[in-house]
């Protein structure tokens, strides 16, 4: 399956000076595909690409609001923020009902995960007053990511301890 979703800030069409721009653009992606081996047994892999895009602007008249300590008045500021994650999977599923041995069912399952988020900020400041105008422009660049790989392995017994049937998960 895909899924996109797009957004945007409303802006009121006279002018509205104290809206911060805002965009986003989003794109999923995600599929599954099982085998059957046979009436007891699968295999399938799974997959999802997922990727956010997301641009914030401060809105001109709150950016000229911003001092520092120094002095210093904004003039911009900007932030991207780009998420990517990436998460794949192969699992095998037995599940014999009429099982005669100890083993009824089991189900192993092996993934991976990549995730990133990506944060690059750019602040325009300006000091005016004696002498020469100064401009400090700031570019602040954020990442963060996670990588994971994982497994994990459950067996399943069906027995009877006198007339009483009893499932064991371990």
């Amino acid at each position: 399956g895909y899924t996109r979703r797009d957004g945007a800030e409303a802006r009121v069409p006279t002018g509205n000076e104290f809206v911060d721009s805002r965009s986003n653009g989003r794109n999923n992606w995600i599929g599954k595909l099982v085998y059957r081996i046979d009436e007891a047994s699968k295999i399938g892999f799974a997959a999802e690409i997922f990727r956010n895009r997301d641009n914030f602007r401060v809105a001109p008249i709150t950016a000229a609001q911003l001092q520092s300590p120094t002095g210093f008045r904004g003039q911009d500021e900007t932030l991207d923020s780009n998420v990517s994650r990436d998460r794949f999977s192969i699992s095998y599923d037995y599940n014999d009902l009429n099982s005669t041995g100890f083993l009824t069912a089991a189900k192993a399952l092996l993934y991976y995960q990549n995730a990133n988020v990506d944060e690059i900020r750019v602040q325009d400041f300006v000091r005016t007053g004696a002498g020469v105008d100064q401009r400090r422009l700031r570019n602040l660049s954020n990442t963060f990511s996670d990588r994971l790989f994982g497994g994990e392995v459950q067996f399943q017994s069906q027995f009877k301890i006198d007339q009483i049937p009893n499932i064991l998960t371990y």
